[in-house]
């Protein structure tokens, strides 16, 4: 789908709902419907991120101390079907658990909306936890599901962010706080006193998060060996993979780094005997940026993987890798599980936000005063018409990182 289309839906059709849901919230508090036991433990939990990857990956910690939190809870959770597999490798959700919403054609994801509130009452969800940021639509997905929980980021007086007014644990947006802790904040606030406003008044930092981490195992890497060395028979256990994933973000562009500097990087690698460069991402994202990339190299040990592997697979291509090199994107979230070591460019998001998590990541990071311009409080929409934060980020200062990432 178009993503100003979707912007405009949410603004326009969004708005209305949500203050009509809000009267009618307010007038069954009002007549004694619908009032809450705060301290019943939930027991049928619907986790909301529909459109992220990267940030489903981020949201691991909190849905860990959830079920910590409530060992009987059962988990759901709601994701765009084009997002279904980074759910599935968390390794938290049954997968009968997960539903889905096409998200290709508007149509499409009407009717899928549509057909989605029969499966939550015959669920009985009784919480959701929205992790989207200050998305109309899955604030009005929670009120419709008939959960009498439902909690997520409120706007307080911040103007322009109404989603109405029927969240019963409405949570404060910290755009100075990591992601992965904000989301954190939804989850302990079903621990919060009643009348606390807002909330959550903890301190954060002190929790240690938890990030997913998956262990590629001596079987998994051998594996792709082979199939890399079927590819090009150059290949051999000595030699250093270094991924790239130039992969073009439909929904906000201003994140990606130049296509010509990643080839002029690709160059500057294959310097080196035995290294070779494998070009990754979905066909829809990276095939173009992949094939220009080759053009440009001219070198058979630059490898163009694009399309040809499912997520997990993907996976163990980058837990098989010596490095990861990629802008703010999915797959900087994905190679930092593996371990392997990530090097990711940030412009106009903030690293301190939405930096992967691990100490294997190296975030690169221009520092403009115009920067970070895309934020929850813009629904990520930036004025800007030309990412000179991202292009300031030179081909050689990437290269110094990598060769430090390789040596160490």
């Amino acid at each position: 789908m178009n993503i100003q289309v979707v912007r405009d839906v949410d603004y326009l059709i969004g708005i209305p709902i949500s203050l009509i849901l809000s009267i009618i919230y307010s007038i069954k508090r009002a007549l004694g419907f619908g009032n809450l036991d705060w301290n019943e433990a939930p027991k049928k939990v619907l986790f909301i991120e529909l459109s992220e990857m990267g940030s489903t990956v981020m949201a691991y910690h909190a849905m860990k101390r959830l079920k910590a939190l409530y060992p009987k809870a059962e988990l759901y959770f709601l994701v765009f079907k084009t997002n279904l597999e980074s759910v599935k490798i968390l390794d938290l959700i049954p997968e009968k658990n997960i539903f889905t919403i096409r998200d290709k054609k508007f149509g499409e994801f009407i009717i899928d909306a549509l057909a989605l509130l029969p499966k939550l009452w015959k669920a009985r969800i009784d919480t959701t936890i929205d992790f989207e940021l200050f998305s109309r639509f899955t604030a009005i997905i929670s009120f419709l599901s008939g959960a009498k929980r439902r909690i997520g980021f409120y706007r307080f007086y911040s103007e322009g962010l109404y989603r109405g007014n029927f969240h019963t644990h409405k949570v404060q947006y910290n755009p100075h706080m990591h992601i992965s802790q904000n989301f954190l904040a939804l989850v302990l606030s079903l621990k919060a006193p009643q009348n606390e406003i807002p909330m959550l008044k903890v301190q954060l930092f002190r929790e240690k998060i938890e990030r997913k981490h998956i262990e590629v195992s001596k079987e998994a890497k051998q594996k792709i060996l082979n199939k890399l060395k079927a590819i090009n028979p150059s290949i051999n256990e000595k030699s250093k993979l270094i991924v790239i994933d130039p992969n073009y973000s439909w929904a906000i562009p201003m994140r990606s780094w130049p296509t010509e500097n990643y080839a002029k990087l690709a160059k500057m690698l294959l310097r080196a005997p035995n290294t070779f460069v494998l070009l990754t991402g979905t066909i829809a994202s990276g095939s173009e940026n992949a094939k220009y990339i080759c053009s440009k190299v001219q070198n058979e040990r630059c490898i163009d993987l694009t399309g040809k592997f499912a997520l997990n697979e993907f996976i163990e291509v980058l837990g098989t890798a010596d490095v990861v090199i990629t802008h703010d994107s999915g797959p900087a979230h994905f190679g930092s599980i593996t371990g392997t070591k990530v090097i990711v460019m940030f412009g106009p998001e903030s690293p301190k936000v939405y930096a992967p998590l691990g100490e294997n990541v190296k975030a690169i990071y221009a520092n403009y005063a115009c920067a970070p311009c895309v934020s929850a409080f813009n629904e990520r929409h930036s004025a800007c018409n030309n990412n000179k934060c991202m292009q300031a980020i030179s081909v050689e200062e990437v290269y110094g990182v990598v060769q430090k990432a390789l040596r160490n």
